[in-house]
């Protein structure tokens, strides 16, 4: 008989804990919807506020349908293993994330909770249906407070009602359930200030990237970006003006040079010679004659036929050749690199 019993009251509790409550939970949570909060930071608080409130019901009613007196740890040994279970399992993601805080590591995690793997959704999906990355790594908090809140509240009902026999324990729990929060918070806090420390930030002001707004490069526009040059050039160019265009990288080269050999034209008038249609585009023009010069990379093979096809003939002057730039962060710098060690890095 104390067999049965004791698997009746385990199941009762698992039951509560593990369905009924994140799904009271999650009708609770219907305010996310109809205030659109769901995916934000009003969202992630009002679940955890909704999940509190069920977990401190739950555990009230419970309490009072507690007949017998009851000893603490058995009593209270189910929430207490959920508790640690809740808090184990947001600690080993926390480390085998190792600082990114972007990790598949939390969205798979979440799983691991069950029913309230639903409510940790409802609070952090965005309206994209996305789980918000910068609040995945705080998500099982939702389900340890659901706990935490139920076992808090079920042991005052017990107590109150004097049907709690013996609290020898309690205290060693508390310590331990508190130590493991400092922990997971420690470690956390940590993590956050490791990755800011590391974290390369763009700069914009001194940022380099693989691609600009051409049209900031357009010739005789004002306040363009193009360079200027510092001594008057040696050609002047005042009709029959070359077309010229090019890959989107030089532009703004052959464009500076435009606006500074060039004259009789302006802003309206410079399009017709001087454009930027990319290297494929660039060589098209070029081949059925509606450009002179082009400023791109070798021609392949096909646009070499091509251009025999059409009785074109082709001359290449180099102005430039690519170089690889490596950026590294300060604590890991580099003097250089060998062709074998290139060649290594990009065959893996």
């Amino acid at each position: 008989m104390a067999i049965i019993k004791s698997i009746k009251f385990w199941l009762a509790e698992i039951v509560l804990l593990v369905v009924v409550l994140p799904i009271l939970a999650i009708i609770l949570s219907i305010f996310n919807i109809i205030f659109n909060i769901a995916g934000d930071i009003y969202g992630l608080i009002a679940t955890l506020m909704a999940t509190i409130l069920v977990g401190c019901a739950t555990g009230g009613i419970r309490g009072r349908f507690i007949d017998e007196r009851e000893r603490f740890i058995p009593g209270f040994l189910p929430a207490l293993l959920l508790i640690f279970y809740s808090l184990t399992v947001w600690l080993i993601m926390i480390i085998v994330a190792d600082g990114d805080f972007e990790s598949r590591v939390f969205y798979h995690g979440i799983q691991w909770f069950g029913l309230y793997s639903a409510l940790i959704k409802s609070a952090l999906m965005t309206e994209f249906y996305e789980i918000s990355s910068s609040r995945v790594i705080i998500a099982p908090v939702i389900p340890f407070v659901g706990f935490l809140s139920y076992t808090i509240m079920r042991f005052i009902t017990v107590r109150q009602n004097n049907k709690l026999e013996n609290v020898t324990g309690w205290r060693s729990i508390v310590l331990l359930i508190a130590a493991m929060t400092i922990a997971i918070s420690g470690l956390l806090a940590w993590q956050s200030y490791d990755r800011r420390e590391r974290r390369v930030v763009n700069d914009p002001a001194r940022e380099i990237t693989e691609s600009f707004e051409p049209g900031t490069y357009d010739p005789f526009t004002p306040d363009n970006k193009l360079t200027a040059l510092s001594a008057s050039p040696g050609l002047s160019l005042e009709n029959d003006w070359p077309r010229l265009n090019g890959a989107t990288a030089v532009y703004p080269v052959y464009a500076s040079a435009a606006q500074a050999l060039y004259h009789n034209l302006d802003v309206d008038s410079v399009w017709k010679y001087v454009r930027c249609d990319r290297t494929p585009g660039a060589w098209e023009k070029l081949i059925h004659g509606e450009a002179d010069i082009i400023f791109v990379a070798e021609p392949s093979a096909e646009q070499k036929a091509s251009a025999r096809a059409q009785g074109v003939d082709l001359h290449f002057y180099p102005i430039a050749r690519e170089a690889f730039v490596f950026v590294t962060h300060k604590d890991n710098p580099l003097t250089q690199l060998s062709e074998k060690q290139i060649r290594d890095i990009y065959s893996g």
